[in-house]
């Protein structure tokens, strides 16, 4: 079970106490007064977390925060390791407990929600058109739901429907729709979505799928 009582360091500059407990509810997770800083060593305190913070992101980070309102960017560092499917106990928690297999860009929020999941899911409304995933084991992209091919995120042409009559999963990963080079999908659909014909087989490797962040439409 995921532990919610856990401090995460956060990749920007906070002025006070209050913003590090915001955090905590956008994120949903309870912040112990015990390890805020007081005022006299707040300054220091701030400066060694944005220290820490800034050797820890990639470059993807770094320009998917600078692309954000100042406002959104406590939620940044999160939302993408969700989105690139990092090897964390929080991203674990999120898969398990809240996508349920499900692909993060397809999800509600439920009036259940916590404030923090929602300002989460907002965050990822923002920067979902600056996404796009790199194919590497296909095992982990969203064949429908995510933006991996040249003609992006195909649940634009083929529709729920569509692929609840040829009894095909609206969830299925990329490596599920390929066999020996080619892909597994009726015959008629090739005349029914012309532009399917466009769509080349990804290579499949031994390496992990990537989500890489498009600056004016390149990666």
């Amino acid at each position: 079970m995921f532990n919610k009582n856990v401090f995460m360091f956060m990749t920007f500059r906070a002025d006070g106490c209050d913003n590090i407990r915001n955090l905590g509810q956008c994120l949903g997770i309870s912040i112990d007064g015990s390890v805020l800083p007081n005022h006299c060593d707040s300054s220091r305190f701030y400066s060694n977390c944005e220290e820490l913070c800034c050797k820890d992101r990639d470059e993807n980070e770094r320009k998917c925060t600078n692309k954000v309102m100042r406002n959104d960017r406590y939620c940044i560092s999160q939302i993408w390791k969700i989105i690139d499917n990092r090897e964390s106990l929080w991203v674990k928690w999120v898969n398990i407990v809240k996508l349920k297999g499900n692909s993060i860009w397809e999800i509600e929020y439920q009036n259940t929600d916590s404030w923090g999941w929602k300002q989460l899911l907002l965050v990822r409304d923002k920067i979902r058109s600056y996404v796009k995933y790199l194919i590497g084991d296909g095992k982990s992209v969203f064949m429908w739901h995510d933006n991996w091919s040249n003609l992006g995120p195909l649940n634009s042409i083929v529709h729920k429907r569509t692929l609840y009559e040829a009894r095909m999963g609206t969830n299925d990963k990329v490596n599920d729709l390929i066999s020996n080079g080619e892909w597994m999908w009726p015959n008629e659909w090739n005349s029914n979505f012309p532009q399917l014909q466009q769509l080349n087989v990804p290579m499949i490797s031994d390496s992990r799928d990537r989500a890489m962040w498009m600056d004016l439409g390149k990666v």
